[in-house]
């Protein structure tokens, strides 16, 4: 079993707990961080949270973290689940988020607010709008998948996430267009061949409606989330073989090659006994992970000199 703490706060309540994990030496006794949202803004304003996130992973993202729970009060709305995908897109880009857990998924009986799904009296039910627009994240989406970047132009309104699976053969794309006018898009896949694809979209009058295989050219209709999905071929690069776990372990300066860089970071900090995360100096303590840059660490970096899997050099090793 893996244990994240603290779980119920807020990222910004939670901060002091983290802090004394480490005062007390217990810190790798937790795989990560988890907490909720309540605490650190309004749900109606999304973005008044990025600059708390931003800091949150800065400070604390060199573990997994994880949002557990978060909802809005009273009976759901189309506006709650615009604003649900805004939150959603924010924790991703902005914390850099493992899971968005919402609250809740299924309420029943004499309940009439909360709910993605509420369950009625005589076993019927009503799906609510949040329900949809969480699929588009949900649905082309599975573990070990990562987040590749994505930028949207040409409006401030738009909010895209793009991800890519752990082979890199399948890319998805999600797009919400907050704003109360349509938006027409130019898409430009980097390093993405597409053999097959297929687009969704949700609105206000529609719901995960297919709108056929993929085009660069899209109307993005008001309040509407699309998402995109695509199978083909990929040419990755450095960054995305580290992202999708196949980083080579001695390659501390993350460039995919195991050279006098490394070498270096370990040398500028030999014998330093008070290595502590989240930087383990610089990344010269990392086998066994102790506080310590010695001939542990050395021997392991050893095993590994000149090695690299850059996949755009075809002299490395393809380890992935």
């Amino acid at each position: 079993p893996k244990m994240l703490a603290p779980e119920s706060m807020g990222f910004g309540n939670s901060q002091s707990y983290i802090g004394y994990l480490l005062i007390r030496g217990d810190i790798n006794h937790v795989y990560g961080f988890s907490h909720h949202l309540y605490s650190d803004g309004s749900y109606d304003n999304p973005d008044g949270m990025i600059s708390g996130m931003t800091n949150y992973h800065n400070n604390f993202g060199y573990k997994p973290l994880f949002q557990t729970e978060y909802g809005a009060d009273g009976t759901p709305t189309f506006n709650h689940a615009v604003l649900l995908a805004q939150h959603i897109h924010n924790c991703l880009v902005y914390e850099g988020l493992n899971s968005y857990y919402f609250w809740s998924l299924f309420r029943d009986g004499s309940y009439t607010t909360g709910g993605m799904v509420n369950l009625t009296p005589g076993s019927g039910y009503i799906i609510r709008d949040l329900y949809w627009f969480f699929k588009h994240y949900a649905y082309f989406t599975d573990p070990n998948w990562y987040r590749v970047d994505a930028t949207p132009s040409p409006s401030s309104d738009l909010r895209m996430t793009a991800f890519k699976s752990p082979d890199s053969n399948q890319l998805t794309i999600v797009i919400l267009n907050k704003s109360a006018a349509s938006t027409d898009m130019m898409l430009t896949l980097n390093g993405f061949t597409p053999s097959s694809s297929e687009i969704y979209r949700s609105s206000q009058t529609e719901h995960w409606f297919y709108l056929g295989p993929y085009s660069p050219s899209l109307t993005l209709p008001a309040y509407s989330i699309t998402t995109i999905h695509m199978t083909g071929t990929a040419t990755p690069d450095c960054a995305a073989i580290r992202a999708a776990g196949h980083g080579l372990t001695s390659d501390i300066s993350g460039d995919c090659y195991v050279n006098y860089k490394d070498l270096k970071i370990i040398a500028d900090n030999w014998l330093r006994t008070d290595c502590a995360e989240p930087s383990n100096c610089s990344g010269a303590d990392f086998e066994p992970i102790d506080g310590n840059v010695d001939f542990y660490d050395f021997s392991r970096f050893a095993e590994q000199w000149l090695w690299c899997n850059d996949p755009e050099n075809e002299g490395c090793i393809e380890n992935w």
